[in-house]
């Protein structure tokens, strides 16, 4: 296919997925259930790991994919939200998809997805998603599929993907208008990816471990908690990320930075051994690589420059107090100025009591979607000190003068932010 044919069949393929974000979000797995029907079944993979949680799913994901890489497996990692290009959402062996594969995928699942309003109703975009990652884990013929869990588990549509390993991360409030309002609730939700048979990994606490190890006994499956049966000792190094031990004595290194990535890397590598115990080829060397290369942008991600950036998109209460935990360890006491923006159906309050702790004067500009916080509420809720933007190259442009060029620019609040911002740097990927 000529090079502009294959231009204009991707942008056709971003409109139209973009034109079922009218449709909102509407959880259920009929809808999924029937279109994966109609493409034969791509979610019957030889190899599954089921990603949910509220925090650091990412993490986990890229940590796990990248030491089934370094095993010699062929990989498919589906994850969401994307930075730069909806292509980062289907990853082959490392790579987001083509522009050429992402318009052949979307070709097959729209057809396939074509009268279906009629029977369960159209199709989302979260389950067109869904659908063309499994489709191409299947067409590139991976032995490993890495799915990171959307809202929820019970009624996401990555529920669906048959796997038996499963993670919930940790569970904390976020999403409360379609997850409940409580804890509990919320646990509930994610618990129930959770199948028979099932070996689960966690490092969740309190109120919402009760709820997982309740669906544990009652399915059948086998838990492991982390920081409880699975031991979690580890150490932040800065910039240099983090090194930890498992439960063997194994010693790995990080790149990724912050204390929270100690959970994450033990959970990803305890995952990957109840996956080996089930038959998947992987050592301690692979194990050791796969840590080791393992990159996640946009989570306490350095950018060099005068002054550097620091880019994280800690977009709930538990993600902005983790960032706030993690500065001293990362920048020390280097003067800061924090570029903020937000999603309006977020818990504005808490994550503005954790700003305060990271500066006395934000600047607040508008996060690109469809239910951004306007950047005067913001600033009105923050009070005296806040500063607002017209743009985003304008707020970076006042963060930078007011760090100076010895400070650190923070930009936080939303990982759709921290993708406007690496687009305005790096440009959009090839």
């Amino acid at each position: 296919m000529a090079l502009t044919a294959i231009d204009d069949s991707y942008r056709a393929a971003c409109r139209r997925l973009a034109a079922t974000d009218a449709l909102g979000s509407r959880p259920g797995l009929e809808r999924i259930t029937s279109l994966l029907h109609r493409l034969d079944d791509p979610q019957r993979v030889p190899g599954g790991l089921l990603v949910g949680g509220t925090n650091g799913k990412g993490s986990v994901c890229a940590v796990a994919e990248g030491i089934c890489r370094a095993a010699g497996l062929r990989t498919a990692m589906l994850v969401k939200p994307h930075l730069r290009t909806v292509r980062e959402r289907i990853c082959l062996d490392g790579l987001p998809v083509s522009t050429e594969e992402f318009a052949e995928l979307f070709a097959i699942v729209f057809a396939a997805a074509d009268g279906m309003d009629q029977t369960h109703g159209a199709a989302t975009r979260i389950e067109l998603l869904t659908a063309a990652g499994m489709l191409a884990a299947r067409r590139a013929g991976s032995d490993m599929v890495i799915c990171e869990v959307g809202m929820g588990g019970r009624l996401d549509s990555t529920a669906v993907l048959e796997a038996n390993v499963k993670v919930i991360t940790n569970v904390e409030l976020d999403h409360q208008k379609y997850l409940g309002p409580t804890i509990r609730d919320i646990a509930v939700e994610k618990a129930a990816i959770i199948r028979s048979g099932d070996d689960v990994v966690t490092a969740a606490r309190g109120e919402a471990l009760d709820v997982i190890a309740e669906r544990s006994v009652a399915t059948g499956a086998h838990l492991r908690v982390v920081g409880g049966d699975v031991p979690l000792h580890g150490v932040t190094n800065g910039l240099h990320g983090v090194s930890v031990v498992v439960d063997d004595g194994l010693q790995l290194t990080s790149p990724l930075c912050g204390a929270v990535q100690i959970a994450n890397v033990v959970t990803a590598v305890t995952a990957i051994r109840q996956l080996a115990a089930r038959g998947l080829p992987i050592d301690d060397v692979a194990i050791a690589s796969g840590v080791a290369g393992a990159s996640w942008a946009g989570r306490l991600q350095w950018i060099d420059g005068t002054p550097p950036l620091l880019l994280d998109g800690a977009h709930n209460a538990a993600a902005m107090a983790a960032l706030v935990s993690a500065i001293p360890e990362v920048i020390g006491d280097r003067r800061r100025c924090v570029v903020f923006g937000s999603m309006a159906d977020k818990s504005l309050g808490p994550m503005l009591a954790s700003l305060r702790a990271l500066t006395d004067s934000p600047v607040f500009t508008r996060v690109e979607g469809d239910r951004p916080a306007e950047p005067g509420d913001l600033a009105r809720q923050f009070g005296a000190g806040a500063e607002v933007a017209p743009s985003l190259k304008a707020a970076l442009a006042t963060a930078e003068r007011h760090a100076g060029r010895d400070g650190v620019v923070v930009v936080c609040g939303s990982l759709a932010l921290v993708g406007a911002v690496l687009t305005e740097r790096h440009g959009p990927l090839p």
